[in-house]
């Protein structure tokens, strides 16, 4: 009887090992190729590097729970940004009364051209489209932020919707709104 309980058992351990090491692997690709993709997406939302590197932490450690799961996720990338916006929205909301600490995204690009190596006059007209474009993001709402930072990742209206838990409508008002305010701040 034991005999016969161990052919049972062993091909459902292994199928178990599989499972855990296939979640494994999607995490890992996931971190690879997702990873700077999520932390921009934060400080483009306008986070500190500190809180930003916080809610980056968080959102892979769901994302590594949600695949011990089992649960299969159609699109990793999709799924990540639905979560790093969320989490970002709610910290945003719950620390609105704070000013916060840290580099702004145009300074962030400004590190990134003198480091590799541009001339002069490219450094100050990128750093001065980098911070009028910084400053119209700014007046931006964090809503309005993250439908914008969402639709430049790509996603269509409905999956911006169901990300932020409103209406496709409420996105393209978001959108509508965010854009104008934008064009009038760049003028």
């Amino acid at each position: 009887m034991q005999r016969a309980d161990s052919q049972f058992l062993l091909p459902l351990l292994i199928a178990a090992d599989a499972s855990a090491e296939a979640s494994t692997d999607v995490f890992e690709l996931s971190y690879r190729e997702h990873s700077s993709g999520v932390f921009r997406h934060l400080v483009l939302l306008g986070l500190d590097s500190a809180a930003a590197e916080d809610i980056h932490q968080e959102t892979f450690l769901r994302l590594h729970f949600e695949l011990k799961k089992e649960r299969q996720l159609q699109s990793p990338r999709w799924w990540l940004l639905k979560v790093t916006t969320n989490l970002a929205l709610n910290y945003l909301r719950d620390n609105k009364g704070r000013k916060e600490l840290g580099g702004t995204p145009a300074q962030d690009i400004l590190d990134r051209a003198c480091s590799r190596g541009a001339d002069a006059e490219q450094l100050v007209l990128g750093a001065e489209r980098a911070r009028s474009l910084s400053r119209a993001l700014d007046q931006l709402s964090p809503q309005q932020k993250a439908c914008v930072h969402l639709r430049a990742e790509g996603m269509r209206y409905a999956e911006i919707a169901e990300a932020l838990g409103v209406s496709i409508s409420t996105v393209e008002e978001y959108l509508t709104r965010a854009i104008a305010r934008i064009r009038m701040n760049l003028k």
